[in-house]
């Protein structure tokens, strides 16, 4: 067997003193930023790339992080050669610099990074023998901190940022070696995968076009992945734990579509982070704006709750708010829901609300979900600040009898209202849906993209009621009337048993 030997690599201070040369030659497009030191005294650095000229409130936030695990050498070549071409002119590289804040931290365990020359083995942990990607993190921060300064300083990068997409890169470190390509996948931690599986599957896509072929695990396997046993099924099924990562603490955090990729080639890196990059520009479906899709929180059945503001900067600011409180949120719409012209939806923004609004209150439900709307309608009588009449007027309308409901499973951790804003988005499934009337807590709104309401198409229709910050109550309620000239004919009739001629 032929001896392994390094793929080239450069140490932490050439990785330093080359982002340097960078931001002298490109003052406009790179800030290089040291956001820690680790015990061993190496600076933690961040490659900060955006056209400077460009303001950054309506720019998305992507954070790209690697070597958690030291020995991967090419997870940080990968995002050097990244790093590269995101500073050049070529292809996409000038939009995605006007349109996007790209965070490249190419070396996040220097001290692993620099000690796995000599011991591979040790390089796993920092020099403090902490880990820095996994074992360090729980759901409020970092534990131990003071065995994992790396950590405690990307958290603090990261609350800084609070990105929209964060990508932690994980490889190879010998020249001969090759390995699998997966995006959207861990081996350490099954809860390491996006919300957002659309983005990890155009990612993969674009390294199929460039002939690299990533695996999709799951697909390869024929089998599902699972965080827990399943006695007399587990050949059926394969379990891997559900450790708390750097990427599985974004999610947590600030709602980040966050997951972790493997990379056998830095080529397929670049490939792979590029097209996320470009992912960033564009409407994704049920979208208004550009961007990545991830304003909405919490939804049931045809409703959800989202983000509010204009501009990406705002969004995020009420994204990571509201998705800090759902645990104190109760949300739904009318059930049975009708099967066309209306619409309601609810949404109880603190425990207070919750009690005071949505409490079954004794009476039945159906399958044990909210109260029944009649129920509802006394509540809201009792509080001058709803048109309870004409919310009573749309009731009379719809076959709905109850609010169906999401109820909190986690105890709620403050009782105030949001305080950046709220959006309540109704999904109408006609794209020629026409919006005749719609109501917030019984009062006629108009269209704003601040206060009012916003619809659009693509593929169906989305209705989005617009509460700005200073105005979310603890309990809203959202009617709408629309018109569509869709047909759809419900059924099957004795008719349909036969054939034409």
């Amino acid at each position: 067997m032929s001896e392994l030997t390094f793929l080239p690599h450069p140490s932490v201070a050439e990785i330093e003193a080359g982002l340097r040369r960078w931001e002298e030659r490109f003052p406009d497009r790179l800030k290089v930023i040291e956001f820690g030191r680790t015990a061993q005294d190496y600076p933690l650095l961040c490659a900060r790339i955006s056209d400077q000229a460009v303001p950054d409130d309506d720019k998305q936030i992507v954070l790209f992080t690697a070597t958690h695990a030291g020995p991967e050498f090419n997870s940080c070549t990968g995002l050097l050669r990244t790093a590269k071409w995101l500073l050049g002119d070529e292809g996409s590289a000038p939009e995605l610099r006007r349109k996007v804040i790209t965070l490249i931290c190419p070396c996040v365990n220097p001290d692993g990074y620099e000690i796995a020359e000599q011991d591979p083995k040790r390089g796993w942990s920092n020099s403090l023998g902490g880990n820095p990607c996994m074992g360090f993190y729980s759901w409020e921060g970092v534990r131990r901190p003071e065995q994992n300064p790396e950590a405690v300083a990307l958290v603090g990068l990261m609350d800084d940022y609070c990105p929209d997409v964060h990508v932690d890169v994980h490889g190879v470190r010998y020249a001969e070696q090759a390995m699998w390509d997966t995006t959207g996948w861990s081996w350490g931690s099954s809860l390491a995968r996006p919300y957002c599986r659309r983005l990890v599957h155009e990612m993969d896509y674009a390294a199929d076009a460039e002939g690299f072929f990533p695996i999709f695990p799951e697909d390869a396997s024929g089998r599902l992945r699972v965080t827990h046993e399943l006695d007399g099924a587990r050949d059926h099924f394969y379990r891997a734990p559900p450790q708390i990562s750097a990427a599985v603490f974004s999610t947590h955090r600030y709602h980040t579509i966050a997951f972790h990729i493997e990379s056998g080639y830095d080529e397929s890196t670049l490939v792979r982070l590029r097209r996320c990059l470009e992912l960033g520009t564009v409407r994704w479906r049920g979208e208004l704006y550009t961007g990545y899709p991830t304003g909405q929180v919490g939804g049931w059945v045809s409703m959800t709750v989202a983000a509010w503001g204009e501009t990406a900067a705002e969004r995020r600011r009420s994204r990571v708010e509201l998705w800090r409180k759902t645990n104190q949120f109760a949300y739904g719409c009318g059930h049975p829901e009708p099967a066309r012209g209306l619409m309601l939806a609810f949404c109880a923004t603190t425990p207070a609300g919750i009690k005071r609004f949505l409490d079954p209150g004794g009476v039945p439900s159906i399958d044990g979900e909210g109260p029944h709307l009649d129920v509802l309608m006394r509540r809201l009588r009792q509080e001058r600040r709803f048109d309870a009449e004409a919310i009573a007027a749309y009731l009379e309308a719809t076959p709905s009898t109850h609010a169906g409901t999401k109820y909190p499973e986690e105890p709620a951790k403050s009782s105030e209202p949001p305080q950046n804003g709220l959006a309540l988005r109704l999904h109408i499934p006609y794209a020629d849906a026409t919006i005749q009337e719609v109501r917030l807590d019984g009062h006629l709104i108009r269209p704003s993209a601040r206060r009012g309401y916003q619809a659009w198409g693509r593929p169906g229709t989305t209705l989005q009621v617009n509460i700005p910050p200073g105005e979310v109550e603890e309990f809203h309620v959202v009617t709408c009337r629309y018109e569509t000239k869709t047909e759809r004919r419900p059924g099957f009739t004795p008719e349909d048993w036969e054939f034409g001629p």
